[in-house]
């Protein structure tokens, strides 16, 4: 999301996240990230994901990219039993999707309650406001 953010300055960013399967203790979810932004070209798209690959220089310095972001993204797809996939055309934008397994837990969430902290309003107002 953040790629399609910061490559995307006129235009519009979709993401979509959905239940893909539900199996037994193994939930698969599909995500997607769209959008209408730059674009990645034909001869880059073998290549994007891997370590410091930019499409060019220029890229590079105007949004100020390192090329780590998609690859580190892919290590933590695989890990999670998924793959990626891209699609992008210079000028329309890209989509990457994927689908990562996640186990079901059957412990069922428990909410954190946190204390509230007690504190005097006009001590806090003389301490910064005097």
């Amino acid at each position: 999301m953040n790629n399609a953010l910061k490559f995307t300055q006129n235009g519009a960013v979709h993401v979509i996240t959905k239940l893909h399967s539900l199996q037994n203790e193994n939930a698969t979810l599909y995500y997607e990230i769209t959008d209408t932004g730059i674009g990645i070209p034909e001869d880059k798209l073998a290549s994007v994901f891997d370590n410091f690959s930019q499409s060019s220089i220029e890229v590079n310095r105007k949004y100020g990219v390192t090329g780590l972001g998609l690859t580190i993204i892919k290590k933590l797809i695989k890990i999670l039993g998924g793959q990626i996939k891209l699609k992008s055309t210079v000028g329309e934008g890209s989509t990457f999707s994927f689908l990562p397994d996640f186990k079901i837990s059957k412990q069922p969430l428990q909410e954190e309650t946190k204390p509230k902290a007690n504190y005097d309003s006009k001590l806090l107002y003389k301490k910064y406001f005097w």
